[in-house]
């Protein structure tokens, strides 16, 4: 969980659970009190008592990386999710389900590994990149098609 305030806000918690703890209250009763957990109070006073009060000092952070757009030689392309590369290796999941393992019986994981290694053998000199072959047009007319049929349901 993310620590809640600035690092100033931070630090002072910081100082509030080791004085608390220096008056002799427990580390439950020091979470509660400053709405935090048992665990953090647990980190602090270990801290303190190896390293003083220079533990319990803010760290500074870098804070955001830059962005990209303050580099004029990249450019960010968004790629929707259902045309990522991600479908590629679907697809390519997919063939090797259907064609390799699907229907298969495996006695180890070692021949479940040579199947597959024996399809991607046999699969690679023939191979061709996966191409998408629906038009604009066919995925508008499908979606059309769809919302005609559902749109008398009841749902």
């Amino acid at each position: 969980m993310r620590p809640k305030g600035t690092a100033a806000e931070l630090e002072q918690r910081r100082r509030q659970a080791i004085a608390l703890l220096q008056e002799g209250k427990t580390q439950v009763a020091v979470a509660k009190a400053l709405d935090t957990s048992e665990a953090s109070v647990s980190r602090w006073r270990q801290a303190y008592e190896h390293n003083g009060e220079t533990a319990l000092a803010a760290k500074p952070h870098p804070g955001k990386p830059l962005r990209l757009t303050a580099r004029p030689r990249y450019h960010v392309h968004d790629t929707p999710t259902y045309s990522s590369w991600l479908n590629q290796v679907e697809i390519w999941f997919n063939l090797i389900t259907q064609q390799a393992i699907r229907r298969g019986s495996f006695r180890s994981v070692r021949q479940l590994t040579q199947r597959i290694d024996d399809f991607v053998k046999r699969y690679n000199p023939h191979c061709a990149p996966f191409v998408w072959t629906a038009t604009a047009g066919s995925i508008l007319a499908k979606i059309e098609r769809l919302c005609t049929r559902i749109s008398g349901t009841a749902h």
